[in-house]
């Protein structure tokens, strides 16, 4: 009987001839977790903090982070084999990405949203559940009557509206949940939609939504704090929700914190309903 020693493995950066690589690890292999899609990995490979596990056969894992300043990086992709283990892929993979994360003086590594294959294993690493996020979801139900906002201008957005719009992101959301210049960019060219509100000149509040065939998910709907209780954020959801159902999509999901009874009583008074999923929030502080 032959014994084969297991292959030695090593990590090292990314780089971009890995590209075709990445994608067929994860293309051909069931332990992903995504939030970005294979074909959009090689243009952020210069931008996240990505690296590959290998041994002298193959591409065993890859792990990339979104840095997102001034707190945290956010991981977007992990992939391992099918014939590799994640405690030596982990191993690997999370002092080299806390050492990046300092030198970048973040202080927290963030995982969001449930892969079993991966976040089973995370509080052997010292991750914590710091948050709850709950889905929501509309099923071709009838519009509440509202009063619109009377003065609010309603348009696309541009990519002059970037400032503003990182500045009212900062403003509305917690440091986990802000969206880096990147995400803002990337969502101007791919999202359905792409919708901010105007009032006297100021940017209060925008919105945009992705399609999955037939289906419609609200990534993103923030109205300025200084403005909230005046009813843009409804007429806003309102447009949003008319411009979706004229598309002839019958399903809207959305997420939001579980401690965010505002939003939920909004999207609730739309006719959203909560569903039994939800979305751990994972953290490890890494100091800086």
């Amino acid at each position: 009987m032959i014994f084969r020693q297991p292959a030695r493995l090593t990590i090292r950066h990314a780089a971009k001839t890995d590209h075709r690589a990445i994608r067929r690890l994860m293309s051909e292999n069931r332990a992903v977790h995504a939030r970005l899609l294979a074909a959009d990995v090689e243009s952020r490979l210069d931008e996240d903090v990505a690296f590959v596990v290998e041994d002298q056969f193959a591409l065993r894992g890859f792990l990339m982070v979104e840095p997102q300043p001034p707190q945290f990086g956010l991981i977007v992709v992990a992939a391992l084999h099918d014939n590799s283990r994640i405690t030596p892929f982990l191993r690997l993979t999370i002092p080299a990405v806390e050492q990046e994360l300092r030198q970048l003086q973040l202080s927290a590594l963030l995982q969001i949203g449930e892969a079993p294959w991966l976040t089973h294993e995370l509080p052997a690493y010292d991750f914590l559940v710091v948050d709850r996020v709950i889905t929501f979801e509309w099923r071709n139900r009838p519009l509440p009557d509202i009063v619109p906002h009377p003065r609010l201008q309603i348009r696309p957005a541009h990519l002059a509206d970037l400032p503003d719009l990182l500045a009212l992101d900062h403003l509305v959301f917690g440091p986990a949940w802000r969206k880096p210049y990147v995400t803002f960019r990337e969502a101007m060219a791919r999202a359905a939609a792409f919708t901010v509100g105007i009032l006297a000149g100021r940017l209060v509040a925008y919105a945009w939504w992705n399609r999955f065939n037939a289906h419609a998910h609200l990534t993103r709907l923030a109205t300025h704090p200084d403005f909230q209780g005046q009813g843009i954020g409804a007429t806003l959801l309102r447009h949003i929700m008319q411009n979706i159902m004229a598309a002839n999509i019958k399903t809207i999901s959305l997420n939001t914190q579980m401690d965010n009874e505002r939003s939920q009583n909004l999207y609730r008074r739309f006719g959203f309903r909560a569903t039994p999923h939800i979305i751990n929030v994972y953290q490890k502080d890494i100091g800086s």
